[in-house]
């Protein structure tokens, strides 16, 4: 039997568009990263970001992202978020926009990528990722009118789903964000954040109604929101494009400045908590066609490169035909 001495490659990331989406995964020693980014023509690509404590010589390097997979869809992408849910087991959920119409799509350990069908329509702003509580998938939409609603819907016969509008956050004008996260410290419990001509403001939800929170004042163009610890962390987008990061103090709304990614230059970003490095916060973020990886600690408020400048790909192959980008068939329609 001949034995393969893996090879190690570095290439570029393809280039990318649109709102990126990052989460924290199921699969690994300690959980990998999960990354979606738009294809500028048309699709999205997949990544994930190794980890492990220990190196396998084996798909992306410990501390590294992998290559890139993509997939097809029939129109351009704009936005993609991506969740983990524990439901299926351990399935990944992709929500994209086109235009101003959502689609699911759902990844299974045995299948891969399956087409989900469209969210709905006449949606303005990027989506906010799916999140899961014990028995339901959650998310919030902009309507055409500005109408911000919750859309919820049971998992007892998940991966088919059935959403259904849960209850209107409040309407706005110049709606450019949405974010929705759970409250890892309250069962059932959400918090949203909405960004509205140039207003940032939060909603919280305790499993039976929505209520405001007021925000933190500035001018925001999009905002993450992380809630972790009895604390709420924010990362947005300034109208200045500087990447901006705050937290809540002593268990209330008071806000303490974090770090600031000052150059001006990013056009999108993403934020997820992860466990890695003893509990952080991912930022990912777009200049142009590439990505930047940047840790959080609001802990301590240090803000660290996780990766060099702009994101590549670093993956053990077993031969230099391998490639390091690859392209999926179109998703398939779950059977019925």
């Amino acid at each position: 039997m001949m034995n393969f001495v893996p090879i190690l490659q570095t290439q570029p990331f393809p280039p990318v568009a649109g709102s990126p989406g990052v989460s924290q995964g199921v699969y690994g020693e300690r959980g990998n990263l999960e990354l979606v980014a738009a294809d500028p023509g048309a699709g999205f690509w997949v990544f994930w970001f190794n980890g492990d404590d220990s190196e396998h010589h084996a798909g992306a390097k410990r501390g590294h992202w992998s290559g890139g997979l993509h997939i097809p869809t029939p129109e351009k992408v704009d936005a993609v978020r991506i969740s983990q849910v524990p439901f299926g087991p351990d399935f990944l959920e992709v929500l994209t926009r086109s235009g101003g119409t959502l689609h699911r799509w759902y990844w299974t350990p045995e299948q891969g990528f399956l087409d989900g069908g469209h969210l709905g329509q006449g949606t303005m702003t990027d989506p906010a990722p799916l999140v899961h509580t014990e028995d339901a998938l959650h998310t919030v939409v902009c309507s055409r009118n500005g109408t911000i609603t919750h859309l919820a819907s049971e998992v007892t016969r998940y991966p088919e789903l059935s959403w259904r509008p849960l209850a209107a956050l409040d309407t706005a004008d110049n709606v450019t964000s949405l974010d929705l996260a759970p409250d890892p410290d309250e069962p059932g419990a959400l918090v949203a954040a909405v960004v509205a001509g140039g207003r940032l403001r939060l909603y919280q939800y305790d499993g039976r109604a929505w209520r405001g929170l007021g925000g933190p004042g500035g001018q925001w163009h999009t905002a993450k929101v992380i809630v972790r610890d009895g604390a709420i962390h924010l990362v947005g987008l300034e109208a200045s494009r500087a990447v901006r990061m705050l937290t809540t103090v002593d268990g209330g709304l008071t806000w303490t400045g974090g770090p600031v990614l000052p150059d001006g230059r990013c056009e999108s970003a993403s934020a997820a908590w992860s466990s890695l490095s003893g509990g952080c916060i991912e930022i990912i973020t777009r200049s142009g066609t590439q990505l930047r990886h940047h840790r959080w600690n609001p802990v301590d408020g240090s803000l660290a490169q996780v990766v060099p400048d702009p994101i590549c790909s670093t993956v053990w192959l077993q031969s230099t035909d391998t490639p390091v980008h690859r392209y999926a068939a179109a998703p398939a329609e779950p059977p019925h």
